[in-house]
């Protein structure tokens, strides 16, 4: 099974740990610690967030949702950010051309077009994973809207994300800023899979 996707038995077992009762984005201050303080425990470290953290990230964010609206979600929240977007951002840009491209490839899997192009342009320039702090994002979705026939859907979120250079410098900062994100069905596939087409 490709990395990028979140096997159904996470998912479940990501409800679990996280209990029936949480129903929004943590809350968590990491991203806004000043310049100069120790990393907290919430930077990217490893070979990127697992699946378990990803269904475990998902959902907490997507419990209120259900159907296909907790499908899309879930596609955003764990695939797209925790398991492709949060990864490239640490190493995309890695001296180690096979790390680079898997995870690349990741990226690809999930995002295409004007989502993509805009992730690749933020990372352009950045140094190598050792020299980078990428945190965990917070977002937190407003609300999700699917098509009649399944083939696109639409997410307003706000979102809270931080990459520095381990000597402070910010390369991508955002706190709590409202998104549109827009998404496609990949058809002929029989798991429903959905890319990142916009963000905005």
């Amino acid at each position: 099974m490709r990395r990028g996707a979140i096997p159904l038995m996470a998912i479940v077992l990501g409800l679990a740990l996280t209990g029936a009762g949480c129903a929004s984005a943590q809350r968590s201050g990491a991203p806004n610690a000043p310049k100069g303080t120790s990393a907290p425990p919430s930077t990217v470290g490893g070979s990127g967030p697992s699946a378990i953290d990803a269904a475990r990230a998902s959902a907490k964010v997507c419990l209120h949702v259900d159907r296909h609206q907790y499908e899309v979600c879930t596609a955003y929240v764990a695939n797209a950010s925790y398991l492709a977007r949060l990864p490239f951002y640490k190493f995309g840009r890695s001296a180690d051309a096979d790390l680079a491209r898997t995870f690349r490839e990741h990226l690809e899997s999930r995002y295409t077009g004007a989502a993509r192009s805009l992730v690749e342009r933020q990372t352009a320039g950045w140094p190598g994973p050792s020299q980078l702090d990428v945190f965990l994002p917070t977002i937190r979705i407003d609300s999700v809207s699917v098509a009649a026939n399944l083939s696109t859907a639409r997410l307003t979120t706000h979102e809270t994300w931080l990459v520095r250079t381990e000597g402070g410098r910010t390369l991508f900062a955002e706190r709590d800023v409202a998104h549109v994100i827009t998404l496609a069905r990949v058809p002929a596939l029989v798991l429903h899979k959905w890319v990142v087409t916009a963000i905005r």
